[in-house]
């Protein structure tokens, strides 16, 4: 049977068996109901159950299977008979015609031109054939049932099941309407009532494994079982707020395959579901209209309070209003774990069909306007760092997605808190927003934490699970403080400061009575903030801090490494040595001297030592650590290939260029065997390449390869990537060096543009592509427009990185040149 024939259904049609094989998670409820249809066979008891939920809740499904076990009983002996009415009860338009229905579905069923038209004989008939054994009523869309039958049936009906008790219903609605939750009514509190609550992803997943298994496709059942495939049921689950049908609808769209097929299946779901969505909310109040609209339009849960002023009615009206489309199904309180930590007396609440808002969006979406929920829904589907995948469909809706994947900072912190491949999307002032988030939240407020963006609430609460105790919220935040600090000098930034105060903080978050091993991780989180900082007396002073709190060896090696990071780039290479000789001393006593660890440790040193210019040193240690990493690791490994590298760029430094350009050269094949042609690290080993053939003269292959790696870097990393400008910067420079000054000038003059705005004014990089475009305009014998250059980044220099760092004392010799030019 094919997925289509699976998943685009009608339940009342499908054998037994198969709907049993496709049932998953509401056992126990048919088991209850089960439970009523024995006790009607067995007894007087006459238990109704009505399941409320929306289009594509799972109704049917339960129905059917209610009807093939009841069959099954009445096989066995049990004295039950079965009515199953149509689904869409169209015909049903007055009491008797209900009645008629029900005897025309009996097996044997009765005649139906033989039938009686008056309601006292219709009754009678149907009371008789209940003397041999009740019949169980399958009654679906009861709502519309009893609006059909009016005031006047609904009473008849009601005595009938309460007083000659023939029938046992079990009846499905989409919502408790004013026939079903108006205390005045004849069917007020009458049933035993159930709102089926939506598939969570794992659910759905188990649902959606057991289609693919009846398709006997085994490769959408693994995909399922990925991080990648789990994450597209997130997806989903925000779309379609769990009704199964939709899931199941998304079945044969798990793969990258179809998109042109997806995003035109998507738009034509979504136009057939707006007339029934506008028919459901012309049946609201004014005021629940607009309080349904409004939640549509946050896409975020909502207490009363702030409901009201939106809508700008007193709160207790929209309290009551809020009581009346829960009841109705429209609204559910939110069940984010966030709620724990609130004052019980505010209550959140969330449309129970998120699909509902697609009402609000297509009236939104004239002239040719795109639907947010389609945009929303692929920019999620798409995998970021396959983006040729998201080239297969020639459609409007793709093009837009992709071009949000590459500038949506909440799409790539959704992914990384997924422990999934994420975007490259500055993302530090959002990660602000949501460590700021998460300490008001162990507070006890939750209200900014909900009203982050919907992707990156979703994945924080499946992070934070079902919360317990603040550290809960603790480790989560550390999460968020790690990808800002990988972030952090590469986007623009709100400023080292504020998350210096935030780290301070989380410090101070954890009880040290109760949670004290929570004390160090948060100390070393600071010390690689302060190290950032350049404030390297403070950093060590925690440090040793974190040790005194139990921080093990390993844990505070790691912390002395953020240490020596910012002394290498505050330039202060002789305190970088002294600390790593101090590091690899720990790592081979702890570890043994060919641990990975140690060895990562010992090139490390080794690379420090070509910083400061110690050639012999660097060169001796590095040749130790390949040999090592070959013997230890072995040919294939990653870090194999980065020892190589940097052997590489030390005999590059002591202007043994052939035997740079031997290394890189099989680096680039090396990595491109490991990762692939694309992949970062080969681009970086090409770029490095390159720099080899420049330093060698070979001018024409610099530019040519530098140009392929700008090129690549534009097209996978973005043209702001930082890697990308320094790709660009290479060019530049090996432009200049083949005496190409009018094609160099205007690239560097780019670089720093882009620089400026990418990584900041201040940011090193930037300093140092000004200093590289004064040299240009120097080089060109244009002095008097590289001494403003010159003059502004020398200040800057010393301002930023001191007087005695590297890039200043360059600029300040290249200030002197350009003067004495002039």
């Amino acid at each position: 049977m094919s997925t289509t024939q699976l998943t685009r259904f009608t339940p009342s049609l499908m054998p037994a068996d198969l709907l049993e094989r496709l049932f998953v998670e509401r056992g126990p409820l048919l088991d209850r109901i089960m439970a009523r249809v024995n006790e009607a066979a067995t007894s007087s008891g006459r238990n109704h159950t009505l399941l409320v939920g929306p289009r594509g809740a799972g109704k049917t499904h339960l129905v059917a299977l209610a009807y093939h076990r009841t069959k099954a009983l009445m096989a066995s002996g049990a004295a039950l008979q079965v009515a199953w009415l149509p689904e869409d009860p169209w015909t049903i338009t007055t009491y008797p015609r209900l009645l008629r229905a029900i005897l025309e579905r009996l097996e044997p069923a009765d005649d139906a031109r033989q039938l009686p038209g008056d309601i006292e004989k219709l009754e009678a008939l149907i009371v008789s054939r209940a003397a041999s054994g009740p019949i169980i009523v399958l009654l679906e869309n009861l709502d519309r049932v009893l609006a059909s039958i009016g005031d006047r049936g609904q009473q008849r009906l009601r005595h009938l099941l309460q007083h000659r008790r023939p029938l046992l219903l079990i009846a499905s609605t989409t919502q408790l309407d004013r026939d079903l939750s108006d205390q005045a009514r004849p069917f007020y509190e009458f049933f035993t009532t159930t709102r089926l609550e939506p598939f969570s992803p794992e659910v759905a997943a188990e649902m959606l494994c057991a289609i693919a298994l009846e398709n006997g496709d085994l490769r959408v059942a693994e995909y399922l079982a990925s991080d990648e495939g789990r994450s597209r049921l997130r997806v989903v689950e925000h779309l379609a707020g769990g009704q199964p049908r939709l899931w199941s609808i998304f079945a044969d769209a798990m793969s990258e395959s179809g998109l042109r097929e997806l995003v035109s299946f998507l738009v034509r779901r979504f136009d057939d579901l707006t007339p029934y969505y506008q028919e459901q909310v012309g049946r609201l109040s004014a005021q629940q209209r607009l309080v349904v609209a409004e939640l549509a339009l946050a896409d975020r849960p909502l207490h009363v309070a702030g409901i009201a002023e939106l809508v700008e009615v007193d709160q207790r009206s929209v309290g009551k209003t809020m009581g009346e489309l829960v009841d109705r199904g429209w609204v559910r309180e939110t069940d984010s774990p966030a709620v724990r930590f609130l004052d019980r007396r505010r209550t959140y609440y969330e449309l129970a069909e998120p699909l509902a808002r697609i009402i609000f969006q297509m009236k939104d979406a004239r002239d040719g306007a795109a639907i947010r929920l389609v945009v929303d829904f692929l920019k999620g589907w798409f995998a970021p760092e396959r983006p040729s995948e998201a080239t297969e469909a020639d459609d409007p809706y793709v093009a837009l997605a992709r071009s949000e994947i590459a500038t949506d900072p909440a799409l790539h912190v959704a992914r990384m808190l997924r422990r999934l491949p994420a975007s490259r999307v500055p993302a530090v002032e959002l990660l602000g927003e949501i460590d700021d988030a998460l300490a008001a939240l162990a507070r006890g407020d939750a209200d900014t934490f909900l009203g982050l963006p919907a992707p990156v609430r979703s994945a924080l609460e499946s992070r934070l699970g079902r919360i317990s105790y603040s550290g809960d919220i603790f480790d989560v935040r550390m999460i968020i403080h790690g990808e800002a600090v990988i972030e952090f000098g590469n986007v623009p930034h709100p400023g080292r400061r504020e998350w210096i105060a935030r780290a301070e903080d989380l410090v101070a978050s954890p009880d040290p009575v109760f949670h004290r091993d929570l004390v160090w991780p948060a100390q070393l989180r600071l010390v690689t903030w302060l190290a950032g900082a350049w404030q390297f007396d403070n950093a060590r002073v925690l440090l040793e801090a974190a040790r005194a709190a139990g921080a093990p060896d390993s844990a505070t090696l790691h912390g002395l490494n953020d240490i020596v990071d910012g002394y290498r780039a505050a330039g202060l290479l002789h305190l970088a040595i002294a600390d790593l000789k101090l590091i690899v001393a720990e790592r081979e006593r702890i570890l043994g001297s060919e641990h990975p660890h140690t060895l990562g440790s010992r090139n490390r040193l080794a690379d420090a030592y070509l910083s400061a210019g110690d050639l012999g040193r660097a060169i001796s240690l590095h040749l130790q650590t390949l040999a090592a990493s070959e013997r230890v690791l072995g040919l294939d490994d990653p870090r194999t290939a980065t020892a190589r590298n940097n052997l590489a760029s030390a005999y590059r430094a002591a202007g043994r260029l052939s035997d740079a350009i031997r290394l890189f050269d099989q680096v680039v094949t090396d990595r491109e065997r490991i990762f692939g042609p694309e992949h970062p690290h080969t681009l970086g080993s090409r770029n490095n390449l390159a720099g080899a053939y420049l330093a060698d003269g070979r001018f024409s292959e610099a530019i040519a390869t530098f140009d392929h790696v700008v090129t690549e870097r534009e097209r996978i990393l973005g043209p702001d990537h930082p890697d990308t400008l320094g790709s660009l910067n290479n060019l530049a420079s090996a432009l200049q060096a083949a005496g190409q000054l009018a094609s160099a000038i205007p690239l560097f003059e780019r670089v720093i543009t882009e620089s400026e705005r990418v990584l900041g004014a201040d940011h090193p990089d930037t300093l140092s592509s000004r200093n590289n475009l004064a040299s240009a305009y120097l080089a060109a014998d244009r002095p008097s427009d590289a001494i403003p250059i010159f003059q502004q980044t020398l200040a800057d220099s010393e301002r930023v990185l001191g007087s005695e760092h590297p890039l200043t004392a360059s600029v300040r010799t290249r200030l002197a040149q350009a003067r004495a030019a002039c």
